[in-house]
């Protein structure tokens, strides 16, 4: 399996971007080939990070640019700056 971890800083509103996440996103990448899991956590202080997890690097991959369209489309007014972005191969999965 293949993870990416995103963490996004100095966030505004983040109950509205979970709102996006789960009624726009989430229904969009589940439909993804290689889909495991997809999760949001909020962190505090405008700090919010996802975790998406498919079998393989190039499912990941495409639900990438997907992820990107859909964050352009409807988080731009929430998010300013650009995620952090953490990926590679999943070793232990339960």
């Amino acid at each position: 399996m293949f993870a990416t971890v995103r963490r996004y800083d100095d966030v505004e509103n983040p109950p509205e971007i979970l709102r996006v996440a789960t009624e726009i996103f989430v229904p969009v990448v589940r439909l993804h080939e290689g889909f495991v899991s997809y999760d949001w956590i909020d962190a505090g202080d405008g700090v919010v990070m996802t975790i998406s997890v498919f079998e393989s690097e190039a499912e990941a991959k495409a639900s990438d640019i997907e992820a990107a369209d859909l964050g352009a489309q409807y988080l731009s007014d929430l998010v300013h700056k650009k995620p952090q972005i953490t990926e590679g191969i999943v070793r232990l999965h339960r």
